[in-house]
This record gives C-alpha cells, structure tokens and sequence, in this order.
C-alpha cells in the first residue's frame, strides 16, 4: 500500500513540472526569455512585447524594414534629452533651445543655439553698456555671459561673489520644478519615451503655457525677487510697455540698417565710369 502512495505522488509531481513546462515554454513564445543583464536580444522577445513596446508585431517590423529599405543595425545612444534655457527674474523662460542630446555639453549647446547673436545684438542698456547673464559653472566667460569664478585659488572677493550668485541661482531654477509641478505628465515616465512620443515638444508647449502661469498668477520666483512679469499682451503679441522711452528702444534696437540705397549708389557711380 505504501509503495503505491509512493508512485502516485511521483507521477503527481512528474505530471506538475510537465504542466510547468508547458507554461513556461508558453510564456517565452509570448513574452520572450527573461535575461540576467546586458544587452536586449530582439530576436528573443515574443510578439506581446513588440506590440507593447514598438506597436507593431516582429513580422509587421520586419516588412517595414524592407519597404523602407532601413539599415540592418542602427546605433541610438542617448542619455535622455534637454534643452538649453535663460530664465528671468520674474520667472518666465525667455530663450530656449532644443530639444538636444542630453550628453552635450551645456558650452556646445549654447554655441550651437544662436544665442550669442541675439545677446550681442539687443542686450545692451540704453547708454551701450552690455547686459549678462549668469550661467553655471558649465559655461566659458564672454561678452554677455558670466558663470561663477572658477579655478583652484579665488580670492575672498570673488567666493563671496560666487555665494551672493548662488543664492540668485537657487530661487530662478525654481521654474524647472514650476513646470513639473503644473504639468505632471512630464514627469509621468511611462508616458516620455524617446522616438515613441514627441518628448521635446511636450515641453515646449508646457514651457510656453508656464510663461502664461507665471503672467497670471505670479507664483514663488516673481515673488521673492519682488519683479513682476510683462502682461499677456506683451509677451505673446509684443504689445507696447508703460515706459515709452524703454519701448522706443526696444523697437529701434530691431531695427536692421538700411544700406540698400548706398549700395544702389555706389553702383551707379561703377556705371557711370
């Protein structure tokens, strides 16, 4: 008798690990195998994670592949994206730039944004002295940007200039967590996914609709530093400001010179000799 219990627990537990079988094998057509680490093989993972992951099964990647006549290995490295900004003090973004790779040096990105050109050519106060702005630790010295001193020795004077800075720095990056905090999708992973959704561009807009926060509620940056921000007007339609001097001066440093008519003038002096 108990040798007859004894087989039939071994068949029992025979036809268990049959049954898991089964199932796992089931699960690697439909999932693909799991892996310990390193590098995802395509080929292993099951129809279910194509469709979840790239909305199209292996076989429909595949055809899409030989109809675009697409290379057999494409190399896509990426830390994730960024855009370069310059933030005011009343709390808005007035300059972006981006979506970038988000290994790029804040230096190169910068050169590359064209924002050089607009500083050199508007930021200036009325008597002609130049305006800066103040950038991290990242950027070089120039004409209109100042990052803190750095080196292995500085003086008393300027550590004391790099804190009274900081301080500044601290409250004006409060607008990157104005934005996530007004619009949380952004901070919702699942939804940002490189080359699957417009990651770049959801920020742009949310950017954009953050400025129009700021004009409307003046929240905590324009508060501490006690500067309200321009009207809806003047932002998004360039309405005129109060002051009419400082508006007069705004539109004339738009202004591009005309020099068509001396060149017209100098060409006819060419044809008349």
């Amino acid at each position: 008798m108990e040798t007859f219990i004894l087989e039939c627990q071994m068949a029992f537990n025979k036809l268990l690990e049959q049954v898991f079988h089964d199932l796992d094998q089931q699960f690697i057509e439909q999932q693909g195998s799991t892996r310990p680490g390193g590098k995802v093989d395509l080929y292993e993972l099951g129809d279910t994670v194509w469709k979840d992951q790239f909305r199209f099964t292996k076989y429909e990647v595949f055809q899409l592949v030989e109809a675009l006549k697409m290379p057999e290995y494409i190399k896509c490295e990426t830390s994730g994206i960024k855009e370069d900004n310059v933030t005011a003090l009343y709390g808005m973004i007035i300059h972006v730039y981006g979506p970038v790779d988000g290994r790029r040096h804040d230096e190169t990105v910068y050169k590359e944004s064209g924002l050089f050109n607009l500083l050199d050519k508007h930021f200036w106060t009325p008597e002609g002295q130049p305006l800066y702005v103040y950038g991290n630790p990242a950027y070089s010295a120039s004409a209109h940007i100042m990052p803190p001193f750095k080196g292995p020795v500085i003086t008393p004077e300027q550590q004391t200039f790099n804190a009274a800075m900081s301080k500044i720095m601290e409250p004006v990056e409060w607008i990157f967590k104005e934005v996530t905090q007004q619009f949380s999708f952004l901070d919702f992973s699942h939804s940002q996914k490189i080359l699957l959704s417009p990651c770049g561009l959801f920020y742009l807009v949310s950017l954009l609709l953050c400025n129009a926060h700021t004009i409307l509620h003046s929240p905590q940056i324009p508060q501490y530093f006690d500067c309200a921000p321009p009207s809806l007007q003047e932002c998004f339609s360039g309405g005129p400001i109060d002051d009419e001097d400082l508006d007069c001066w705004c539109l004339d440093s738009f202004e591009e010179p005309d020099n068509r008519d001396d060149e017209e003038g100098s060409d006819e002096v060419i044809d008349k000799t």
